[in-house]
């Protein structure tokens, strides 16, 4: 059937039409009456009569096309859930009414009025009863009035309705107690005596389900006889014993399979229980399916199609049967008269049909055997990506998509659409599709572009995803880059996926060659643009649009949760508005669903409508119908600080990991975090905003690639950030963001003084040369190859660069190579909190840092050519001073220096093994975070013979702030313990090349230890010793309890780790390398993390597997199956 234009019948089936009337593609021009039957005709077609005229005068409206048809096929639906056949679509009986009265109030007349109903309902009792007569006797009009009184709770009517329900057992229609007039009537005329004359009342069903002999006929008519006689004496309490004769009866009745139909009814409860208990049963063998198919997919496994086939089936079989348990308390409540009668024969019929055909599905598919779920997958070259864990809507637009690219004459296909509704989504899903099955690819290579096309940006990530990268790489020029691409991948089958592209990228240049001329290669690309799509050679691009309203309602209802949802009746129908204002993007849906999902009263609700309907007015393109509705969820954030702390991260370039901890330093020396009550506790306040943003879907959390927790915005979010923060597109220059797009010079600025934040990181600017007014300006990010592919290039900084900027807080510099000294005039930089020169070339600090009184953090990391920090006591309110991988000379005028600033709360920093000055600085001890100490001095080379670094002459608060502990290079037998529980901050702990290292029992006081890597340590022989960890053993020590990961490599005098199996509960991963002699690890059978992704065993030597004594055969079982024989 073609909905949009052609009208048809099919099997009786008049469609489509909107209430019976109006065909949507021809409404109003075109209409029927008198479609529906077993109605009351006239009253009906006259109702429908006034409603056309009203629609076609304009009086009253008409829903628009796309409503009404889907008004139509949920109609067509409900009627396939109930199993009503198409043939009686048009079918009302008793449903009449409310038909009719819904035509009323559309033309504003008069409901149907009661009288009219019960007239209806008693001359259907009276068809049953007299089909030959009934239309020429009116006998009980009488009758009437007089029982028109008779209330439900009294005897008479709970006699009526056991009768009434005895009628439709046997095959009579009472479809109201409102004819219990006319029934009391057919009551007063059976009698004992006229039992035989009047035995055609109680008639067999027309197929005989039910009353199928002559005898069992009398049974019943004896037991409706009794009834009667219990009526006409007022006893009740006699029906009992009646109505359990007659379950004997109908008990005979509807035995055996032939009679199965006629227990639909009776067995409903009976089979609903089944069902609900089968699926259950069901539902836990797929789970457990499932969690087995994970674990062999985690293995590189592929499913069977067969087994996706029958999960298929059981979603679809899941999903029917909860509609159908959705109604039982409603059908079952139909029922009277033990379970044989039901007020709605045929419904009650249909749905227990379906409820029984339902549990045979569902036994059938529970009882399927999958003795293989998996096969060995094919290798591919594509690297899967993350996908977001809700997508709806798309899997209609993949398929469409996934089979043009797959056709052999694509070679370019574009996707273009509006910012956040699923482009990328849509690239990832396809790019993963390749990742399963690479189609006879040979590379698959991922791209982000973003808004200024780069080429040599394009081709570093491109060289950077085939291998090509390096040091001769970065020597040549574009052009070469190229050429140098092009000649590899002219031989090669490969998929360019190119996401957020926003001008035409000229492939050539880049050095890809031309799909459509090159067998065996394709590029697939996103843009918001139709322009670009046709200009990069797609003439029919595919749009990704907006989801439709009910599918984009059904994401919005899973952001905003059922128990939301259901804690007030109003809130679904707001809930619906409020998804219709989101206009299907699904970026919108997703952050104002799970803004709403606190929301809990109709107020707020209400309240959300009309913030949203404020801006709704102004919705054009891009900055009308998407910016607004992201602002609500920036205006709802809780407190200025978080929204300042948002708009922070728009400085930082487009898709970039964004390290937490540069975000939280920023935000303290911006003073939109309070630091005044010390360091840490602002980085807890920090990690709580970071917290509050990612959970209203502003930021994403990740993890980079050395473990540090990063955020990354979303490109659509970000540019909500940028706009707000130029208060609203009216002060551009507010914020200047140019962040990775290749500038050589700062970029022209109309007016300087209005200058708050500007960001250039990224960029290939050499030399800062001349003075800028900007007198607002209170952060400036200059740092290079952080978040971009390559280092950067600044040499210089002009003296009078620094001049104008009084406010200026916040000055990162980092990672410039090439930046070897500051102007003196960075003095005037009297209000700079913060300094990054990590990664510079710097030997001093400038002569003007002593002006810099107000500076709380100072951050020189690998700066290797660091030979004194001379001045740095006059820095009196620093805070955070950060050394680590540098390499300056730890003399005792340094010590003295830095024991002299009394606000120093957070030190890193690396220092040669002769540092004893520092070793024994209780100060600089105990405001030490990440401390490194290395045999190698820059002055005269590996020195590394200590004979025990030993902490012990420390309080045990002088390490409580140590999170990152390395030795390098040392030739040290032991570290000495200072006290119990005296590393209570320890993460991370790395020694590598320490010869004369014999244990490591210091470890047993650091009950936070996350990462354990031990290396090239020529004498160790335990981990901890048995006999010195005793101190910590009596008073409840269990080593390692927080242990992620452990590392031992090149150890081979280990033998012990621990003398006794541990818990480790989140060991994750242990990583043995060359280490012949430790034949016993502390595990037994409940060790290390549990679940799917339990703890593994990585091992390069396949003999030292086979040796390794396990504490039993059980505990040989759970891990021997998870060890993994790697090469390094």
């Amino acid at each position: 059937m073609v909905w949009l234009f052609d009208e048809a019948v099919d099997d009786n089936r008049v469609g489509p039409l909107y209430k019976d009337v109006f065909p949507p593609a021809f409404a109003p021009w075109l209409s029927f009456i008198g479609i529906p039957w077993q109605v009351l005709p006239f009253p009906m077609f006259e109702l429908q009569s006034k409603w056309i005229a009203g629609v076609l005068s304009g009086r009253i409206p008409l829903p628009s096309k796309e409503d009404m048809i889907m008004e139509i096929k949920t109609f067509y639906s409900r009627l396939e859930v109930q199993g009503i056949p198409k043939r009686y679509t048009h079918r009302m009986g008793n449903t009449q009414f409310e038909y009719d009265n819904w035509l009323a109030s559309q033309c504003g007349c008069s409901e149907t009025e009661e009288r009219r109903k019960e007239m209806c309902l008693a001359n259907g009792v009276r068809k049953e009863a007299h089909p030959e007569t009934y239309r020429d006797e009116w006998e009980d009009h009488h009758l009437s009035h007089e029982t028109r009184d008779v209330s439900p709770g009294s005897t008479v009517y709970y006699i009526f309705r056991i009768y009434n329900g005895l009628l439709l057992a046997v095959g009579g229609v009472i479809s109201s107690s409102l004819a219990l007039a006319n029934t009391m009537t057919l009551t007063a005329k059976i009698t004992k005596q006229n039992l035989r004359k009047d035995f055609k009342v109680i008639r067999p069903l027309s197929n005989g389900d039910f009353v199928n002999s002559v005898a069992q006929q009398r049974s019943i008519a004896a037991t409706i006889y009794q009834i009667e006689k219990v009526v006409s004496a007022s006893q009740p309490c006699k029906v009992s014993h009646i109505l359990d004769s007659l379950e004997r009866e109908f008990d005979l009745i509807s035995s055996g399979p032939k009679h199965m139909k006629g227990s639909y009814t009776h067995n409903l409860e009976k089979n609903l229980v089944a069902l609900e208990t089968t699926m259950e049963e069901l539902k836990a063998k797929r789970d457990d399916l499932l969690r087995r198919l994970k674990r062999e997919e985690d293995r590189g496994l592929q499913r069977l199609s067969e087994f996706q086939v029958w999960l298929n089936r059981v979603a679809t079989v899941e999903d029917i049967i909860i509609t159908l348990l959705r109604d039982r308390d409603v059908e079952i409540q139909r029922l009277c008269l033990c379970r044989f009668c039901s007020k709605n024969l045929t419904t009650s019929y249909r749905y227990g049909k379906s409820v029984f055909l339902r549990l045979r599905e569902v036994e059938k598919l529970k009882g399927e055997v999958f003795g293989v779920i998996t096969e060995q997958a094919s290798t591919s070259a594509f690297e899967e990506r993350p996908l977001q864990p809700t997508i709806v809507g798309q899997k209609k637009m993949l398929d469409k998509a996934w089979k043009h690219l797959m056709e052999d004459g694509t070679g370019i296909m574009g996707m273009y659409g509006m910012g956040g509704v699923g482009k990328t989504t849509l690239l990832t899903q396809l790019f993963n599709m390749f990742n399963k099955d690479k189609c006879g690819f040979d590379i698959g290579i991922w791209v982000v572009v973003s808004q200024e096309v780069n080429v040599e940006k394009i081709q570093d990530e491109i060289a950077q995803k085939l291998g090509l990268g390096g040091h001769e790489w970065t020597k040549r020029d574009t052009s070469q880059k190229g050429v140098h691409l092009f000649n590899f991948l002219k031989n090669k089958k490969f998929v360019l996926f190119l996401d957020d592209l926003w001008d035409k990228v000229e492939l050539a240049n880049i050095g890809v060659p031309d799909p459509r001329t090159q067998k065996g290669c394709k590029v697939a690309f996103t843009s918001r643009s139709l322009n670009v799509c046709t200009s990069m050679g797609d003439e029919e691009p595919m749009e990704v649009q907006c989801l439709e309203e009910n599918v984009a309602f059904d994401l919005f209802q899973k952001k905003v949760g059922q128990t939301t949802l259901g804690s007030d009746p109003g809130i679904p129908q707001l809930a619906r508005i409020v998804a219709k204002k989101c206009c299907g993007l699904p970026l919108a849906l997703n952050v104002i669903g799970e803004t709403m999902s606190c929301k809990r009263t109709i107020q707020e609700w209400r309240n959300a409508i009309h913030v949203l309907n404020s801006y709704a007015a102004e919705f054009i393109g891009m900055k009308d119908k998407i910016l607004p509705l992201l602002k609500y969820s920036y205006d709802n954030l809780k407190g200025e600080h978080v929204k300042s702390s948002l708009l922070y991260c728009a400085l930082y370039p487009e898709d970039a990991k964004i390290l937490k901890e540069d975000l939280i330093e920023h935000w303290i020396c911006e003073e939109i975090i309070d630091g005044s009550e010390g360091i840490e506790k602002a980085e807890d306040k920090g990690y709580d905003i970071i917290g509050s943003l990612v959970r209203a879907s502003l930021l994403m959390e990740c993890v980079d690639l050395k473990g540090k927790s990063s955020v990354i915005m979303h490109d659509v979010v970000r540019e909500m950030a940028l706009w707000i923060a130029s208060e609203l597109g009216i002060q551009k220059e507010a914020f200047i963001v140019r962040a990775g797009v290749g500038l050589r010079e700062i970029p022209k600025v109309k007016n300087w003084n209005v200058v708050k934040r500007m960001s250039l990181m990224e960029n290939k600017i050499h030399h800062l040369v001349g003075s800028y007014e900007c007198m607002e300006l209170t952060t400036l990010l200059l740092g290079h190859g952080k978040y971009g592919e390559y280092g950067s290039v600044m040499e210089t900084i002009s003296s009078e660069f620094f001049n104008c900027m009084p406010k200026l807080a916040v000055l990162d510099l980092s990672h410039n190579g090439s930046l070897f000294e500051l102007p003196e005039e960075i003095s005037n930089l009297v209000s700079l909190k913060y300094l990054n020169l990590l990664h510079t070339e710097i030997s001093h600090l400038p002569k003007g840092i002593q002006e810099l009184k107000k500076i709380i953090h100072l951050n020189l990391e690998y700066t290797r050519k660091l030979e004194s920090i001379t001045g740095i006591s006059s820095l009196h309110n620093l805070k955070v001073l950060k050394l680590f991988g540098s390499r300056l000379p730890w003399d005792l005028n340094t010590v003295k220096e830095l024991e002299t600033l009394e606000h120093l709360e957070i030190l890193t920093t690396t220092i040669d093994i002769t540092s004893k000055q520092f070793l024994s600085s209780h100060r600089l001890m105990s405001r030490s975070r990440f401390l490194r100490i290395s045999g190698y001095s820059r002055y005269s080379g590996y020195s590394g013979y200590l004979g025990s670094l030993s902490v012990s002459a420390v309080s045990t608060v002088s390490t409580d702030k140590l999170r990152e502990f390395e030795i390098m290079r040392c030739s040290i037998s032991e570290i000495k313990m200072g006290g119990i529980c005296n590393f209570l901050s320890l993460v991370d702990v790395t020694i590598s090349q320490c010869k004369r290292l014999r244990e490591l029992t210091f470890l047993i006081f650091a009950p936070r230890l996350r990462s354990l890597s031990v290396v090239f340590a020529e004498d160790l022989e335990d981990i901890i010793n048995q006999e010195k960890a005793c101190e910590g053993e009596k008073s409840g020590i269990v080593p390692f309890p927080e242990l992620k990961y452990l590392r031992l490599g090149d150890l081979p005098k280990l033998k012990n780790i621990y003398r006794r199996p541990l818990p480790f509960l989140c060991l994750e991963k242990i990583t043995i390398e060359e280490c012949p002699n430790l034949r016993k690890l502390p595990l037994d059978s409940t060790s290390g993390k549990q679940g799917d992704n339990g703890c593994i065993i990585r091992y390069t030597d396949q003999r030292w597997i086979e040796g390794v004594k396990w504490a039993d055969e059980a505990t040989k079982k759970r891990f021997l199956p998870s060890c993994q024989l790697v090469d390094y």
